[in-house]
Formats: structure tokens, sequence, C-alpha cells
């Protein structure tokens, strides 16, 4: 199997079932689910849903792939974590926006980040879905979208990226109208989220 390696446009030789990592040339809002990924390995889910093969449990309707590790029992939620997760989410939101009044840009920006990061965190337990990096946070928000239907998911998932990368810019490089909006922004993402951890 072949896949271009992004640069040159040249095929690179890449093993076959594992999915690219290239996103060149990509917007994100067209980047394939993570079910959509492997391709020839799609299926239906009893209840009629899209999902992987060889990775369905058909006994526990429990997609692998989405549970994130074999075998996790997603009828066993754990409720202390979904709420610290939450609790946090709406903390962090509140030290962003007193980080802003108080002129700490760089502050503001990754509480606002770390708002949005804990509430999916804590829709991700709640669904029995894998959080363990960085990139999940748009994987979960893809999910998101995929269940909910609503397009607001999907348009607002670029600010706490935004936040999380202007902690590491220099001051003049910061504008506090911008982090302003994308703090609301985060604000609105986490009212739409949070009835996913009920």
């Amino acid at each position: 199997m072949l896949a271009s390696n992004g640069r040159s446009g040249n095929p690179t030789p890449r093993s076959p079932g594992i999915a690219s990592r290239s996103r060149v040339g990509t917007p994100l809002s067209n980047q394939p689910f993570p079910e959509d990924r492997r391709g020839s390995d799609r299926a239906a889910a009893p209840d009629g849903r899209p999902t992987h093969s060889s990775e369905w449990d058909r006994s526990s309707l429990t997609c692998y792939r989405c549970t994130g590790r074999r075998g996790l029992d997603v009828t066993t939620i754990d409720r202390r974590a979904v709420e610290t997760y939450a609790r946090l989410s709406t903390t962090f939101l509140q030290k962003s926006r007193d980080y802003l009044a108080s002129g700490d840009l760089h502050q503001a920006s990754e509480k606002g980040w770390g708002a949005a990061a804990h509430m999916a965190k804590a829709v991700a337990t709640a669904q029995g879905w894998e959080y363990e990096r960085h990139r999940d946070f748009s994987i979960v928000l893809n999910n998101v979208w995929r269940l909910t239907g609503n397009d607001r998911v999907r348009d607002l998932r670029g600010s706490p990226n935004d936040l999380h990368e202007y902690f590491y810019e220099r001051d003049e490089f910061l504008d506090a109208a911008v982090i302003a909006a994308d703090i609301e922004s985060v604000a609105e993402l986490v009212e739409l989220l949070a009835p996913l951890t009920e």
C-alpha cells in the first residue's frame, strides 16, 4: 500500500490498515471520523451505526475503538471522574475570565483551553470514549458532532486549540479582544457539551 508523504507527493510505503497521520492540505472540517479511517473494515453495528467489523463486540454492543480499550465496560461510568472534570471545566472557565480581566493573557488563554479540554474529558468519560492525548480532544468533539448533529460543536472546536497555542506566544502577539472572544466561544462549547455528561 502506498500513501503520499505530504511533501513532494511521492508515494511512501505504508503498512496495510494503518491510517496516515498526515493531514497536509485537508481542512479540519473534512477530516474523517476515527471509524471512517480504515475503509474496508467498516460495517454496521446492530443499531445501524457505522463501526468497525473486526472491533465490534455484538454481545455487549461495545465498539472497542470508540471505547478506547478492549473489554471496557461502558455500562459502568466513573461518575466521580465525570463530575470532577465538569467541575474543573467550570473553575478553569472562571479563572480564564479572571486572568483576562487582570491582563494576564497567557494564563487566560491556557485556562480557557483547560475549560474546554476538561469538559471534553467529562464527555468522553461519560460516553465511554478514549481521551488520553491532546489529539483526542478533536476526536471527542467529532464524536459529539456526529452524536448530536449540532454543527455549532464543529464550528467551536478551533477556539480552544487557538487558546492553547496563545500560551506559547510572546506578549506582543497576543490580542486581548481575540482571546476574550475565544474564551466566550469556549463557554458556549462547554454549555453545549455539558448535557452529554449526564
